[in-house]
Parts: structure tokens; sequence; C-alpha cells
């Protein structure tokens, strides 16, 4: 139907290439002045063809609630309301806000609740015993243990339960052999590929290394040769597990990031199932590889830490948050971390316009023309600024700087540790270099700058990790190893703190998206395909920066901070449990064939696998294959977390591969999936 007043159409597909010659800024610009001159209809023609806007700029003290539409699933067919209808309802006048949104609200729909909510969890370690009942006995392993005592003792206790299973060991001075000959990720490479060639796949591989050197715990580096290995070499396992011994210090801070390693391959690398277990430093060899073993053989397998005797394991929950005071000062003096960079700053404008803050921005690189633009705009909130060049890794300058600062300023009240990198690349890609790049803000800037604040007498210390921790970064690991750390360094802290060894409460918090503040995925489809399939929305710059002040006042240590569907985001975080599959009819998986079909006759690969995988869809969703667009997003035909998931079971049996979690992500149109399968998949499709 047209000519509708106030309807307006575009289609994002056919000028994405003419908006894609603005720049960012450029767009906003051209929003800020179109604001500003009352031209909202000039706003909605480009938003309907594809250009986006922060429409927070159209909206006052009182700003409207969204109304939730109904999705593809749910809605098959058009339904016009009748003029007459229209005519006989009393009309709100409408604002610019709502003119923008595309729709006029009437005061009684304000009642419509916004399905978008600030929801906050936290991770906890609860005490749980290993589930009896069957177990796998194994009949191959890789075992990465050196010393011969506990290889033959490790060895008597596998045959106890299963006298046939043969067991290769891996010491760490063979692998150091082999690297004055090769690199070090190519030593791992050459045992694994030995084992692959002389013994074919293993049940399992345990990296036992930590068990006996407590100096392997804070090499994350050695795990991801260890990973790379085993990709490379093509040997096949169904388990990894990551062991080592730890008390309740530091070597448990590094031993519990290695998490983010199950947390982001179980993304990308199904066909393994990873988890780290924690034994007890002060118990005999002989009950940690007991316990070890008992792990290993379980029907489910995931990662426990050992203490006290006692098995835990860590679970979410939400949380909801606490009213108190706010521990910020009026012109308190706060160092920022990665100061200078997204959130940083961000950060950094909000201390400065509500508190004019002495504020203390650490950044590596120099001070340049924008770093200057953004010191002049804080000094213009009220705030006194210092910029301290400094990797947050070098202690000599950390210590030096924060003195200087110190001398300026007086007393330092709070710092907050918001430095970190990301390249999003594969663990399976990234060289040590990079890794250890991303591993090294997270990490060893956090230990220097425990180190150099020492005691003084400050109110808080905030972590800015990641929800990315918690929930994988897509199989790069190196970034949420190093945010897991954070996690863990957290609660360190505060142990410490209560023993009067630190000053000032620790608080972490695993930031979801934001809009701005450069905690984004690698590109807009993929951030749209996340957030869309997992109920959420990005986090507010402004909701962002309260919602930090309200966090510094809470009684628990870490939080998650996620903005979206409560039900729907319990879902993708595991807390609820369906029936959905059951509701859907996906128990029969769709209907099964391979490929002999009339309608392929004639077509090519690639236009197979098209119409492969519309029909997947179409049957998963109950969606006409007429209306599914090669070019739209995943998530706008009402993908969620479950039924993507299911869509890489249906695709994993119609072809025989893997299709991890992440392909969805990192591919999220029918015709950038059907790319990634001709290209990657050519002999199975």
């Amino acid at each position: 139907e047209s000519g509708i007043e106030e309807l307006y159409q575009g289609e994002v597909r056919r000028e994405k290439d003419t908006l894609a010659v603005f720049a960012d800024e450029d767009m906003a610009q051209i929003a800020g002045t179109w604001i500003g001159q009352g031209r909202y209809t000039k706003l909605l023609e480009l938003w309907v063809k594809g250009a986006s806007f922060d429409w927070e700029g159209l909206y006052g003290e009182t700003r409207p609630r969204r109304i939730p539409l109904p999705t593809y699933p749910f809605a098959k067919e058009r339904y016009w309301i009748e003029t007459a209808q229209v005519q006989a309802q009393v009309q709100a006048p409408a604002t610019a806000a709502s003119v923008a949104e595309g729709i006029a609200v009437p005061e009684a729909a304000d009642e419509a609740a916004d399905p978008f909510e600030l929801l906050t969890f936290e991770e906890v370690w609860e005490e749980q015993a290993l589930a009896g009942g069957p177990v796998r006995l194994p009949r191959k392993l890789v075992c990465l243990l050196s010393d011969a005592g506990n290889q033959r003792c490790f060895a008597g206790q596998i045959r106890e339960l299963a006298p046939q299973a043969e067991v290769i060991f891996v010491a760490q001075h063979e692998v150091s052999r082999l690297h004055r000959d090769a690199g070090d990720g190519d030593s791992y490479r050459q045992v694994m590929s030995r084992v692959r060639a002389e013994h074919g796949a293993v049940d399992a591989v345990l990296y036992l290394w930590g068990l006996e050197d407590s100096t392997c715990l804070p090499d994350a580096v050695t795990v991801k040769h260890v990973l790379q290995a085993l990709a490379s070499s093509g040997l096949e396992c169904e388990r990894l597990l990551l062991a080592g011994a730890c008390g309740e210090g530091l070597d448990r801070c590094h031993l519990e990031s290695w998490i983010g390693f199950e947390r982001s391959l179980g993304l990308v690398w199904p066909q393994t199932r990873v988890a780290v277990i924690g034994l007890e430093q002060d118990v005999a060899v002989e009950e940690r590889l007991q316990r070890l073993i008992a792990e290993l053989t379980a029907e489910q397998i995931a990662s426990a830490f050992y203490r006290r005797g006692r098995r835990e394991v860590c679970r979410v929950r939400p949380r909801a948050l606490e009213d108190g005071e706010s521990v910020l000062r009026t012109g308190g003096t706060y160092a920022i971390s990665g100061g200078c960079g997204g959130l940083g700053l961000l950060l950094a404008r909000h201390l400065a316009r509500t508190r004019q803050a002495k504020l203390i921005l650490i950044g590596r690189s120099g001070l340049d023309a924008a770093k200057r633009d953004a010191v002049a705009e804080l000094e213009a909130l009220g705030s006194a600024v210092m910029y301290l060049q400094a990797d947050v890794c070098d202690r000599g300058a950390i210590e030096q700087g924060l003195r200087s600062a110190e001398l300026r300023f007086g007393a330092l009240h709070g710092v907050i540790h918001a430095a970190g990198l990301n390249d999003g690349r594969s663990v399976f890609e990234k060289d040590d270099g990079h890794f250890a790049e991303v591993l090294a803000p997270k990490v060893t800037g956090t230990l220097v700058l425990d180190e150099v604040l020492g005691d003084r007498s400050l109110d808080f210390v905030c972590y800015f990790s990641s929800a990315a921790a918690m929930l994988g970064d897509f199989g790069a690991c190196d970034y949420a190893v190093g945010n897991r750390f954070l996690m863990a360094h957290g609660r360190y802290r505060n142990q410490l703190q209560s023993r009067r060894e630190r000053s000032g409460r620790t608080i972490v918090v695993n930031w979801g998206l934001w809009q701005d503040g450069g905690m984004g995925m690698v590109d807009a489809a993929s951030t749209r395909m996340y957030l869309k399939s997992s109920g959420q929305r990005a986090l507010g710059s402004q909701e962002g920066v309260e919602l930090f002040e309200r966090l510094l006042g809470q009684a628990c240590t870490q939080h998650l901070v996620l903005v979206g569907d409560r039900q729907r985001v319990h879902r993708f975080l595991g807390l609820e449990r369906t029936a959905a599959e059951t509701e859907m009819g996906w128990s029969d998986a769709g209907r099964a064939y391979r490929g002999e079909r009339a309608e392929l006759t004639g077509l090519s690969v690639a236009q197979c696998v098209s119409w492969d995988l519309k029909e997947h869809v179409s049957g998963l969703l109950k969606v006409a294959r007429e209306r599914l667009d090669d070019e739209e997003n995943l998530a706008d035909f009402g993908f969620d977390s479950i039924s993507l998931a299911e869509l890489g079971r249906r695709l994993a049996r119609h072809y025989g591969i893997e299709v991890p979690p992440s392909v969805f992500f990192s591919h999220p149109t029918l015709a950038q999936l059907t790319d990634y399968l001709v290209a990657q998949h050519a002999a199975a499709v």
C-alpha cells in the first residue's frame, strides 16, 4: 500500500553503498544540524535507508517509551488499523522524539513497558560435589606431565579404572629440546603431529605442568601453543583439561584466568570440551591426581576448583543493586588508565561534569591534537587534568607519574583501570607477541598498579572488565583470559583489604557492549546479530556512567552489566531452561534431504547451499522462503541464541561438519553464510 501519510519507506540493501561515503562524524554533524532546525522528516528519510543516528539529541527530560513489535516468526501477515478506529481515538500531540521514532504514541500507551531493562548479575563460587553415576573410561590420553614419579602415579590410577588405557606423556624438557631447533609454537605442533601419526585420535589431552611447576600458571601463552598444536596437527580429542595447583593468592588468579579459554573455545571449537581444574597445593600429589581423574572421567566435564577439601564451581546469578551513598568526592583526585580511550574518556567527562575532579589520565601514546582537545574539554568542565604518558605495565613510569601527580593535586582518592586492547583475531591465528600484547594491560598492568598503589589510603579501585570474561570472546581467548584475571584479582585484593594489607574496596565491572566507548565487536552487522539474538541492546553512554557511580557503592565485588529483555537474557546466560525446542517442533530436526531435489537441478554449488540454508531457516522459524532475503541480518528473521544453536546442529547433521555458534556472528547474513560454507567446506557441501 502506498500514499500513506507520514509513512516512510526505504531499502537498506540498495542504499548502503551510497551511505557508506559518509563517515560517522559526518552523519552525526548532519543529524545535529537537522535536529537543531527541526527537520525531522529529513532524518527519517535517511533513517529508513539505513543511516544510524544518536536519537538522544531529540529527547528532553522525559524519554518516550518504546513499543515492542513482533518480528518475522510472529507476524506472517500485515494488518492495517482501520481509519475509522484511528479517527475515533484521541491522539496525543506528536513530539520531535515521537516523529523520529516513526510513531505518535497516545498517552494511554505510556503504560506499555520497554522490554529492555538494565540487568546486573554476579558470578559466585558455589560448592558442588562431582555428580555420581556412570563414568567415561578413557582408552587413549595425552598427558603433559614431566616428573617420572608423577607419571607412574597417574598411569597407575588410570589403569585401575581402565586397564587397557594408553597414556602418552609429554615432559617439559622434551618440548624445550625441540625448541632449540624450531620456533616455540612449532615445537608443540611437532609433538602433537607425532602423537597423531603414531597413535591417531585420543580421548583427551591433559595439560598438567601447572601441577608440578607454579611458574607455568602465569604463562597463558603456552596454553595457546597447545591449542594451536592440536588444531594444526589435526589431532582429534574430545576433552582438554587445563589443571594446576594453587592456593588463595596470585597463583589462583592466574589459573582462574584460564577459564577464559573455556568460555571462548566453546563458541568456536565445539568438538573439544575444555575445562580448568584447580587443585590444592597442600594435598599429596596422589590425591590431586585422583581428583583430576575423577573430573576427567565424569559424564560431563566443567571447570572446578578445590578449596579446603570442597569442590566449587562458578555460577551466574542475578544481583539487584542496593541503594547507597556515592563514594565519589567533589574535587577528588582520580587516576584513569586508558584515560583517553573510549570508556576512559566517557568516565573522565562524567567526573569533570559532576565532581569537578582532578584527573590523572594514563595512556601509552603521546599527547597528540586529539588528546589535547580532550584535555581542554575536561578543563572547560571544571577539572584540573594531568596527562601521564606511560605504559600501565611499566612500574617505574607509573610510580614516578603518580608521585608527580600527587605533588600537584594532593592525595589520590580512587583508581579506575580501564586500559585494554582487543584485536579480535582467533587464538589459532595469533602469534605470541600479539597474544601477549592483549594480555599485558589486564594482567601485568593490574599487578603493576596494585604494587604501586601499595598502602595508599584509597576510597576505591575499579577494574573495567568485559562480559567476554564470562561469555567468551568468539575464539580470540586472550581478551577473555585477561578480563577473567581482573575478576579473580578483584576478589584477591579485597581479601588483602579485609586483612588491612590494602586500602579501598575493589569493584570489578564486566561491561556488556556500549553504544560508544570502543567496547563493540568487529563490525556493525556482527554486533547487531549478537545483540538481537541474545535479547540485548547496547548500553547508552549516560546510563553507563551513571551506573558506574552506583556500582562503586555496592557490597558485591563483581558485577556483570547487560541491557536487554529479562527473560531472553536469562536464557542466554543459562539461568532459565526452556521447552522452546520442543514447542517449536525441533525434535524432528526438520526435513531430511541431501541435495536430491528437483529445485536444485542446474544450480551452482553456491546457489544450492543458499537453497539449503533457506530450507533449514524456513523450517526452523516457520517463515516462508520468499521472505528470507540473502542480505538480511539473521537476527532480523527472529533468531535467538537457542534457535541459532539448533540451526548449527541442523547444518552439522546435513553437511557432516562442525558449525560452531561463532560462525553466525562472523557471517550474520545468508549470503555471507553461503560464502563461508562454500569456501571453508567445499568438499562437504
